[in-house]
């Protein structure tokens, strides 16, 4: 009986971290590459020009320079970054590590693969 309870709690767990397991998208693997490519070398105009028209109107240039050089200020440059999954079917989920700690970026987008939403 033990071995049989044994047996089911493994598959049980097997079978959840394979069904959790997620593939990241190219389009996802691409913006979130870009981002940190430009971010480390405060290119924040390049990284509003990946923006969606909505994240502009959110976000105007002049917000989204102060918003990512005060980050830089605080983070320091992002040194790595790891996909972990997609959140509520709507935006991918990285673990980015920078130099001063480790932060979660999340990033969203649109049909035309442009950011809709990143935080």
């Amino acid at each position: 009986m033990r071995s049989i309870l044994t047996s089911i709690i493994f598959l049980s767990i097997f079978s959840f971290s394979a069904f959790s397991q997620q593939t990241e998208k190219t389009s996802y693997k691409n913006a979130a590459q870009q981002f940190e490519n430009f971010y480390n070398v405060n290119q924040y105009e390049s990284i509003f020009n990946l923006f969606a028209d909505v994240m502009k109107n959110a976000l105007p240039l002049e917000k989204t320079n102060e918003f990512l050089a005060g980050l830089y200020t605080q983070a320091g440059k992002i040194l790595n970054h790891e996909f972990t999954s997609y959140e509520n079917g709507t935006y991918g989920s990285y673990k980015t590590t920078f130099e001063k700690g480790i932060f979660t970026l999340n990033i969203s987008l649109d049909n035309e693969d442009k950011i809709n939403a990143c935080i």
